[in-house]
Formats: C-alpha cells, sequence, structure tokens
C-alpha cells in the first residue's frame, strides 16, 4: 500500500493508464475480432496520437470507439499530469517553507559551530556534534547530501560555503567555530580567510589534505589544519606501539 502522497499519486497515474489499455484494446478485439496485439498496438497508436497508419479498417463502430479511446487517452494523460504536477508545487511549497523556517532558527543562534562541507569527514564531524549536543549548522550545496543531513534532524543550508552572503546565512559573526571540511585544499583556504575576515574571534579548523600548505592555511586564518592521512597514520602507529 503506498505511504505518501507521491507514491498514491503514481498509482493512480498508472492504473489509469492500465484501464485505458485495457478498454481499448478489448474494445477492438471485441468491435473488429482482431488478435490481441493487433488490438493492443491499435490502442497504443490511438492514445498517443503518434498518427501511424490504422492495423486494419475501421468499422463505423470501430471508428467512434476510437474516437472515445482517443477522448479518454487525452483525458487520462490530463489527470496524469495534474497529479505530477501537484507532487511537485506540493513538494516544492513544503520545502521552501522547511528551509524558511530552519533559517529562522538559524538567524537566532549563537555560538554555535558552523560545518562546511556534509562529506565523510563533516557527515562524522555533524553525528559527533549532536551526540554531544553541541548546536551547529552544515552548510553544503550538494542536494543528497543536504537531504540525508535533514532526514538526520540536522539544521542545514544549501549554498556555496566559500562565499560570504552564505557564511552569513550560517550566522559565521556570532558563531564560535567553523570547521572547513571540503574536499578541496583551496575551497578550505578560502573558507577560513572568509570566516576570518567576518568574524575575527572564531575558533577555525580547516582539513588540509597538501602538508606543503599547511603554513599557507594558518596565515589564511585557520588555528588548526587537519590532514587526514596525518591523523590516519598517527593512529595506526599509536595502535602498534601498543602492541610492542
Amino acid at each position: 500500500m503506498p505511504t505518501n502522497k507521491s507514491s498514491q499519486y503514481l498509482t493512480t497515474c498508472l492504473i489509469l493508464l492500465s484501464l485505458v489499455l485495457l478498454i481499448g484494446t478489448t474494445g477492438y478485439i471485441v468491435i473488429e475480432g482482431w488478435p490481441i496485439l493487433d488490438a493492443f498496438y491499435m490502442t497504443i497508436i490511438t492514445i498517443t496520437t503518434v498518427g501511424f497508419t490504422e492495423t486494419h479498417p475501421l468499422s463505423d463502430l470501430g471508428r467512434v470507439f476510437t474516437i472515445a479511446l482517443i477522448l479518454c487517452g487525452w483525458t487520462t494523460f490530463a489527470i496524469a499530469g495534474a497529479l505530477i504536477a501537484r507532487v511537485v508545487i506540493q513538494k516544492e511549497i513544503k520545502g521552501f517553507f522547511r528551509r524558511n523556517s530552519m533559517q529562522n532558527i538559524i538567524d537566532k543562534m549563537k555560538h554555535h559551530y558552523i560545518i562546511c562541507g556534509g562529506g565523510r569527514m563533516g557527515s562524522f564531524v555533524c553525528e559527533d556534534l549532536r551526540q554531544s549536543n553541541t548546536p551547529f549548522v552544515l552548510v553544503e550545496i550538494d542536494e543528497t547530501l543536504l537531504q540525508l543531513a535533514e532526514k538526520k534532524g540536522y539544521l542545514v543550508i544549501k549554498g556555496n560555503a566559500t562565499t560570504d552572503e552564505t557564511l552569513k546565512e550560517a550566522g559565521v559573526e556570532r558563531a564560535k567555530g567553523l570547521v572547513a571540511a571540503l574536499t578541496h585544499d583551496a575551497d578550505n583556504l578560502l573558507i577560513s580567510l572568509a570566516a576570518r575576515e567576518l568574524n575575527p574571534n572564531i575558533h577555525i579548523i580547516a582539513r588540509c589534505e597538501k602538508t606543503s600548505i599547511h603554513k599557507r592555511m594558518k596565515q589564511g586564518g585557520s588555528d588548526v589544519v587537519v590532514s587526514p592521512l596525518q591523523l590516519g597514520a598517527k593512529h595506526i602507529t599509536n595502535l602498534i606501539a601498543g602492541q610492542l
């Protein structure tokens, strides 16, 4: 059984289309005495109005039935289109009000953390912050990652974290700390520069893959520069040392 409106609308569309195909195929079999394949083919080209030649010559009753079938087909497509449009519009409206409500909450937040990037590293950070009841906002541009974060109950903002506008939406001027966890070092450097300019007192932790630019990250405003590879290697070394 469908569990949401979208599934119900899709099921309704499929049922209507199946009924039209069944009625059309059965009608041509009964009225014209055609084989089932010819009747089904005629039904398809009739309701889709592709303009192909009739499978077999039609009787007067067959022509009347074809006219009715065309009207039924168009009515079905119109209903299906309206249902699909309704699903899309409702989804957009719900998304707008949900994001608007979320933004109102974010606008009132203070001393929170901003997590830039909801990838592997960012998702782990968000989960740890949630478990410790630390307020945070996730900034991500990828819609799939945003939907996953919203399902977990995170406060999210869709946008490019390297821009001042997006950081301001996340409340960077009131935030206690920021984690730049994007994939590319250049993006994390831009985030650090922008965040430091907008909030001189914010504590910035930046992800950095290349050790050669750690110093530049620090000069760009990061308080702590983290290399996932180095941290992983250090953890493995500590595990080995514990076995000696």
